[in-house]
């Protein structure tokens, strides 16, 4: 988890395993990308920052770059500023990098 203070939250990234007839963002998958019938996506989540760290806000379901079957975020940080930088494998061959600025991920997070 990450604690952004001026959100008074505190950030994480869920994953989700999907099946071949599931969506993402509303939309049918492409037929390359659920090929062998499974693939993962990522959401935000906010906790408050203190006790009992309820949940205040969840992002849709979302990937990164290419949207390979195979993603999964394992770090995070902020780069001294407006931006997150995500860790993240794919299909468990190589590891990359990828920048979000943090206004973004804020308007991902839809308040509960």
């Amino acid at each position: 988890l990450l604690r952004v203070d001026e959100w008074g939250w505190l950030v994480g990234v869920g994953h989700l395993h999907r099946g071949h007839r599931d969506t993402l963002m509303g939309r049918p998958l492409p037929r390359k990308l659920a090929y062998f019938g499974h693939h993962y996506t990522h959401f935000f989540y906010a906790l408050d920052a203190a006790p009992p760290f309820a949940v205040r806000a969840v992002s849709g379901e979302w990937c990164l770059g290419d949207c390979e079957l195979i993603q999964y975020v394992s770090g995070m940080a902020r780069t001294g500023g407006e931006e997150l930088l995500l860790s993240f494998g794919v299909n468990d061959c190589e590891a990359r990098v990828a920048r979000l600025p943090l206004a973004e991920v804020r308007r991902m997070l839809a308040r509960m």
